[in-house]
């Protein structure tokens, strides 16, 4: 529904959404990624929000890239 109405939901509650689902209401997703790989290369701070996210989003990139 947040989607038909050009809306977003909260990332953090839910791993409910697919790749399509998170880059539709955050299309600049990727560059947030990019950024938290170049302050913290080392990968120390996570969330399991973004331990889940991350491999979804980075594999959905590689394979539009294709």
């Amino acid at each position: 529904m947040a989607i038909a109405r050009d809306g977003s939901f909260y990332l953090t509650y839910s791993r409910a959404a697919s790749a399509e689902q998170v880059r539709a209401c955050y299309p600049d997703i990727t560059r947030f990624f990019e950024a938290k790989r170049r302050y913290d290369p080392q990968q120390r701070f996570q969330s399991s929000w973004y331990r889940h996210y991350y491999p979804l989003l980075k594999d959905a990139s590689a394979a539009l890239a294709a």
